[in-house]
């Protein structure tokens, strides 16, 4: 949570722009077991020191899977962690999820784009998210 009297519309355009920037250069992702994720992006992770350290923690916080059932329906699995890593030719997640992936579905990643304000309230960095430059 900011102070009294900070203004934090800056910070949050810019992990907006980092999230969707990851998503929107996502090469591939693919099921490693039904509870592991591996999403492979081309994204970079910006060179400023406060960036390379919050990037990666505004990705964890914010990226969701989902799943398209048989019927059409969708959900989005709980993830009990993230593991990230990136290089100068992208970005990495592992997402380990709280429950299997079931069988037949279809299955997706997307972000959580919507206000800050809503989600972790704290400036400690995520605890789903473990891992830092390959």
């Amino acid at each position: 949570m900011l102070p009294a009297g900070i203004d934090g519309s800056l910070r949050r355009r810019a992990a907006v722009r980092a999230v969707r920037g990851f998503i929107e250069a996502i090469d591939t992702y693919q099921l490693h077991t039904r509870r592991t994720v591996h999403v492979v992006s081309r994204y970079r992770v910006p060179s400023d020191s406060g960036l390379q350290q919050r990037v990666p923690e505004w990705v964890a916080e914010r990226v969701r899977f989902g799943v398209v059932g048989p019927e059409g329906e969708y959900q989005y699995l709980d993830i009990r962690q993230v593991d990230v890593s990136w290089d100068e030719d992208g970005t990495e997640l592992y997402l380990h999820l709280a429950g299997r992936v079931a069988p037949g579905t279809r299955a997706f990643i997307a972000a959580y784009l919507g206000d800050e304000d809503s989600g972790p309230a704290s400036n400690e960095p995520s605890p789903r998210l473990l891992g830092g430059p390959s």
